[in-house]
């Protein structure tokens, strides 16, 4: 559908039906009221006649949905408007102040994509302020110059929030699950070495490393739980985990690169594993400690090799 009407008419038909009058001229009735608008003066009458499309005159129709918004929003009108409905900010194009019959206000951005008319959800009043509300609107409207959707980027981006929600599991998650699936495909050689395995962890790892998401942990981290203070233990003096009980603490490091290996499997993480000895062994030293017993008083020697 398509129609001629004075250039003149054109800024008020945003809401209004066309039709033939009985002389032949073009008569508007209102859309929201149903009332006839006057035809207008003969002098505008006369002006050249536009043609507007269905697709004009239904935009211009949404446009007059909204209350005036000739002039700026202000704080101050804002906590004085009462009434339901969507008010235009005179600055910011495209963006709503709503409210609701229960007279709770909110900030809305319309626009339009391909044709099609969107809204979208900036946040409450007076949470997001006027002007917070202004900035939002105008960075989304930066993203439809570059024929972005932003409702469309927005649930994107909850998606990718989601996913990496999901790949935050902790070194605790991952070492049990890790331990649960060898247990079921009955990997260990014994249940001695399914025992050790959950002791060490329980008691030189999971303090230091249990809470962490496995994809924060890095050099630092392991090099913190190689490094702990021990103390002294069945002959072994207090000291560094890893100078006092180097035996036990090398199979602790294999244990961190084996369970740290898995989660880069199951893309839990990603890039070099900071457990490996290629790391690792950048600082500490390889070998069994020489364990040296206390020296035995002279006067204790014929008893002792009795």
């Amino acid at each position: 559908m398509s129609c001629y009407v004075p250039l003149a008419w054109t800024g008020v038909l945003a809401g209004a039906e066309t039709r033939r009058t009985a002389d032949g001229d073009f008569a508007m009735t209102d859309g929201n009221i149903g009332n006839t608008v006057t035809p207008m003066a003969t002098a505008d009458a006369k002006k050249p006649f536009q043609r507007l499309t269905s697709s004009e005159i239904a935009r211009r129709r949404r446009e007059h949905r909204y209350h005036d918004g000739s002039t700026a929003l202000t704080a101050k009108k804002i906590d004085r408007l009462k009434g339901p409905g969507r008010y235009r900010d005179g600055i910011t194009d495209g963006l709503l102040l709503q409210i609701t019959a229960n007279h709770t206000k909110s900030w809305v951005l319309r626009y339009e994509l391909n044709g099609v008319e969107k809204m979208m959800g900036l946040g409450p009043y007076p949470t997001v302020s006027l002007a917070k509300a202004r900035e939002r609107a105008r960075e989304r409207r930066l993203l439809l110059v570059d024929g972005i959707d932003p409702l469309q980027a927005r649930r994107t981006a909850k998606i990718a929030a989601r996913v990496a929600a999901a790949k935050r599991v902790t070194f605790a998650e991952a070492a049990a699950t890790y331990l649960a699936e060898r247990e079921a495909d009955a990997s260990w050689s014994n249940d001695k070495h399914a025992g050790q395995w959950k002791t060490t962890l329980a008691t030189y790892v999971e303090p230091i490393l249990g809470n962490i998401p496995v994809g924060e942990i890095d050099t630092t981290l392991v090099f913190k739980v190689l490094e702990q203070p021990v103390p002294a233990k069945h002959g072994a003096p207090a000291g560094t985990f890893w100078n006092t009980r180097r035996e036990t603490a090398s199979r602790v490091r294999g244990r961190i690169e084996s369970i740290l290996n898995w989660c880069t499997a199951r893309q839990y993480r990603s890039g070099d594993n900071p457990a490996a000895w290629a790391v690792v062994g950048e600082v500490f030293k390889r070998g069994t400690l020489v364990e040296h017993h206390p020296s035995l008083p002279y006067a204790e020697m014929p008893a002792f090799m009795a």
